[in-house]
């Protein structure tokens, strides 16, 4: 029901982090609302609440759960974690009529009463500018875990202009060299969300590519992965990368099956913040799964 985070005397509950979690018992009214009650309750309020939101019900259960947790102990958890932040894709009113969703997302959220909100890896910067109880949590020592399990000379593809801080970062905790770097460009059509336009930005010699062993194509969320297969082709303009190819995604959502379209990467890395991935899927399409949730 409780777990110890590794290395520190703290108490941690999860709230839809495992299929198998016996502390919660949730069940929908005939009418569609969601209900949840803690079981067997620890005898002091956990420090720590981790839950995944991924969909509009858990959030609900997130809401419905920090209530129960004060009306047992008197007091919230110190410190809420979350995995992937819902709605922090749309962090501004894109066109008109459109809403600024994660505001209005972020607002429920901070009115729960943790005095700090943890969140991994989140989409936009905005999140910590309207709420300053948001922490964020770096991507880099996550990615590093991965990379390690990836030989020889390594360069880091960064997507767009928006993941440049991102993989930076990430590329400095793995021990790439600015020297190893190669920025990408990409558009997006705001009323059909369709991608084109992809570009390498930064130019290098064909002996260069030659010369690196891996090239790892990186960002915060891998959703229909329009955004990776587009800058292969892109990058196969510039110089030979078959067969070196590999592809990091903080939060893997990998929708309408994209796994099964991602063959050219010789391997795949994520985090489970999203989803727990079972044994034949990681095996299927070498996935490996570096733990944000333990």
């Amino acid at each position: 029901m409780t777990a110890t985070l590794p290395g520190v005397q703290t108490t941690v509950l999860n709230l839809n982090v495992s299929p198998f979690e016996p502390a919660w018992k949730r069940w929908t009214f005939p009418g569609g609302e969601v209900g949840i009650i803690l079981q067997n309750p620890p005898d002091r309020c956990p420090d720590v609440l981790q839950a995944r939101i991924n969909t509009p019900a858990q959030l609900i259960e997130l809401i419905l759960a920090s209530d129960a947790l004060k009306n047992l102990y008197g007091t919230w958890p110190l410190t809420l974690r979350i995995g992937y932040m819902p709605y922090a894709r749309q962090d501004r009113y894109d066109i008109p009529g459109s809403s600024f969703s994660l505001y209005q997302i972020l607002k429920i959220i901070a009115n729960l009463g943790y005095r700090t909100i943890e969140v991994l890896d989140p989409h936009s910067k905005v999140m910590s500018e309207h709420c300053v109880r948001v922490k964020t949590i770096l991507p880099d020592p996550y990615f590093l875990n991965y990379s390690l399990n990836i030989q020889g000379r390594l360069a880091m593809v960064i997507p767009d202009k928006g993941a440049n801080v991102r993989c930076r970062g990430m590329a400095a905790a793995a021990g790439i060299p600015p020297g190893d770097i190669i920025q990408c460009l990409k558009n997006r059509d705001p009323l059909t969300g369709k991608l084109c336009g992809f570009s390498v930005e930064t130019k290098k010699s064909v002996e260069w590519y030659d010369s690196i062993d891996a090239f790892i194509v990186a960002d915060d969320i891998a959703d229909g992965c329009g955004t990776f297969l587009g800058l292969v082709d892109a990058l196969a303009i510039e110089g030979d990368v078959r067969g070196k190819l590999h592809l990091w995604a903080t939060h893997g959502i990998f929708s309408n099956n994209a796994l099964s379209r991602l063959g050219v990467f010789n391997s795949i890395g994520c985090t489970n913040s999203w989803q727990n991935f079972s044994e034949d899927t990681r095996r299927t399409h070498k996935l490996t799964v570096v733990p944000f949730f333990a």
